[in-house]
């Protein structure tokens, strides 16, 4: 029977086969220099009563060893503090993996960013950096990489066609049939790098592979992490300028608006914004750079810094459009916003300084109470925004997680739930996210309590919880 070696072998023989046409021959070459530009990562998240392990894939991006991650293997809303382990796995090295830092992530397309903590040498980390961008051509051939845990982790090209390009808001291209794994560099067949595999677009690979025995054997890929689309490498540059320089203080701009509308086609007549891309300001926030400015609920946006949005586009396209260039700008910076009088004639252009993006799920303060059975966190910004009532500086607790068969699972005669805001613990009332942490850990820690009585608010009412620690 032949080894696990030698059937990789004929996986290689494939894969080069199809791709010496295109290439001069030399695949082979420009493949080898390459395929270490692809990385594994693994990390924990740190639960109430679980470590989880997860996975992806990233590109090695530069030669200190940073590495760029695609928007999702890292999920936005993870909170930092449970974020441990970080680990880089290349292909001929270490099978423990090497030890890397959380750098966060960018505000600009929301990649996220990793280094390793000693750089390795360009034999085993091969960063991008060091290859020529090129630009993605209609019809033009293009390659990905896979890996197959099956061998070792080895790396296999992925063969695929463009097909075009969305350039709305950067440019993201789009391929004929899945080109690889999210993460994955994307290259031309003369070797010029063309970007980084994203996107949402998943499908099944299953290669079939000859055994000794004339038969084949069936090697199912992780199918959730490939995809057909990659965003273009003379984007890249924008998006490492946003790399942060401390994942726990970068926050994005901030303007203040809560949700849009779309423009009724009738409205849009009546002023004069037929054929132009229009939204409408829903919610503002209390105190927020837009309601400092000036802006209000009703006002009608249709567009930004001297520009009006692309005719054409839907409201949800343009505000699309208008948060992703809020994206390249920094708390503190002046943009303008076109607001619309009584017809597309009369507006006026708004100047807003950006604030910083209020504290979110990934910042805030958060602690279990195993005994009890569930973890409060802050109060943020969303929960006010689900209570129809936006505005900053509530110093609050809030119920995050609820143990099953716990305590806190079993109240009565209110069930504790996930976003309940507390108000009172028994008897006293809390004035702050600070004040509930102490009062929960002295009780949990009290081995004469007996019984915790919450008043908490939920969304639309408020509740007595009782909580027996008998």
């Amino acid at each position: 029977m032949y080894s696990r070696f030698l059937k990789l072998a004929l996986l290689f023989l494939f894969f080069f086969s199809i791709a010496k046409g295109e290439s001069g021959g030399n695949f082979e070459e420009i493949f080898s220099a390459r395929q270490n530009s692809i990385v594994r990562i693994k990390y924990l998240l740190q639960l109430e009563e679980d470590r989880v392990q997860l996975d992806g894939f990233g590109v090695a991006y530069d030669p200190s060893g940073v590495v760029m991650l695609p928007p999702g293997v890292i999920n936005s809303n993870y909170n930092l503090k449970e974020l441990k382990d970080f680990k880089v796995f290349v292909r001929g090295g270490d099978e423990e993996g090497y030890e890397a830092e959380y750098l966060g992530k960018s505000n600009f397309f929301e990649f996220s960013f990793l280094k390793l903590k000693k750089p390795l040498p360009e034999n085993l980390f091969t960063p991008i950096t060091k290859f020529r961008k090129s630009k993605a051509k209609m019809g033009e051939e293009v390659w990905g990489m896979i890996v197959l845990d099956n061998f070792s982790d080895a790396r296999m090209p992925k063969f695929s066609k463009v097909s075009g390009s969305l350039f709305f808001p950067m440019e993201v291209v789009n391929c004929s049939e899945v080109v690889g794994f999210a993460g994955s560099p994307v290259f031309d067949m003369e070797g010029g790098f063309l970007g980084v595999v994203v996107g949402t677009y998943a499908s099944p690979f299953v290669m079939q592979v000859l055994d000794g025995k004339d038969t084949t054997f069936r090697v199912l890929l992780h199918s959730e992490i490939l995809r057909d689309k990659f965003v273009s490498a003379l984007e890249i540059p924008e998006i490492v300028r946003k790399v942060p320089e401390n994942p726990f203080d970068n926050p994005p701009a901030w303007l203040g608006i809560v949700g849009i509308n779309s423009l009724k086609r009738d409205v849009a007549k009546l002023m004069g914004l037929e054929g132009k891309s229009a939204f409408v300001i829903s919610g503002i926030v209390e105190s927020s750079p837009a309601e400092k400015a000036g802006l209000k609920k009703g006002d009608i946006i249709f567009g930004m810094n001297g520009k009006e949005f692309l005719k054409g586009d839907s409201a949800d396209a343009a505000q699309e459009k208008f948060m992703f260039e809020l994206g390249k700008f920094a708390p503190g910076d002046k943009i303008t916003v076109r607001v619309a009088g009584g017809s597309a004639k009369n507006f006026k252009d708004v100047e807003v300084e950006l604030g910083k993006t209020p504290k979110g799920y990934r910042e805030c303060e958060t602690r279990y109470f195993k005994k009890l059975g569930f973890s409060i966190r802050e109060y943020l910004l969303d929960d006010a925004i689900m209570r129809a009532s936006p505005k900053l500086g509530v110093d609050a607790a809030v119920v995050r997680y609820v143990k099953p068969n716990s305590p806190a699972s079993s109240a009565l005669p209110s069930h504790l739930e996930v976003g309940d805001k507390v108000v009172e613990i028994n008897s006293r009332k809390v004035s702050g996210y600070a004040e509930a942490e102490k009062i929960l850990s002295e009780l949990s820690e009290n081995p004469a309590a007996k019984e915790i009585v919450l008043v908490v608010e939920g969304i639309s009412e408020t509740k007595i919880v009782k909580i027996n620690l008998n």
